[in-house]
């Protein structure tokens, strides 16, 4: 398929960076590197988080915290939420209680993690996830008579959002 010359073809992600590399000076590093549990865990010298009634290794503290993260940074929400947060492995049969209680500490690190994520004094990097959450965030108004957006089923819903909120013709393809 050939495409007249004034077609701008490009994916989200590319069209996400190009927006927001104008207003953050990230190193490459930061922009794209991925950030996994034991990372987290050398990062913060997280410990083990003691409920009384049982203690959730480094490891799954950590991976509860990023899950929130991708959670929010893959949604149209504007700020993390506990609806974000998600409980696993250990942190699943707790009571009432101890559950809301870790649901708090988790909110409060995402937020924590997040900060840092956006952050130029910070080393944690953003990821891709991250950058094409802050473009939603921009709520840009994209310069375009159309959009075909192909794939859609597999569109997260905060670049859905980027798209919805335009005023050209959309089409989901």
């Amino acid at each position: 398929l050939i495409f007249p010359t004034r077609t701008d073809c490009r994916t989200t992600h590319s069209a996400a960076l190009n927006a927001v590399r104008t207003r953050y000076a990230f190193s490459r590093e930061k922009w794209f590197d991925g950030l996994n549990s034991r990372q987290l865990v050398a990062a913060w010298g997280l410990e083990r988080y003691d409920l009384g009634v049982t203690a959730l290794q480094p490891d799954l503290v950590a991976f509860l915290i990023l899950s929130t993260v991708r959670r929010f940074a893959q949604s149209a929400d504007p700020a993390i939420s506990t609806k974000h947060v998600i409980l696993a492995g250990r942190a699943l049969g707790l009571s009432e209680e101890k559950s809301d209680e870790l649901k708090a500490y988790l909110l409060n690190q995402a937020v924590r993690l997040w900060s840092e994520q956006t952050s130029e004094k910070s080393d944690i990097p953003l990821g891709h996830d991250g950058y094409l959450k802050l473009w939603s965030l921009m709520d840009p108004q994209l310069a375009y008579d159309f959009i075909l957006l192909d794939e859609a089923q597999d569109t997260n819903p905060a670049v859905l959002s980027v798209i919805r909120n335009q005023t050209c013709q959309r089409i989901y393809v």
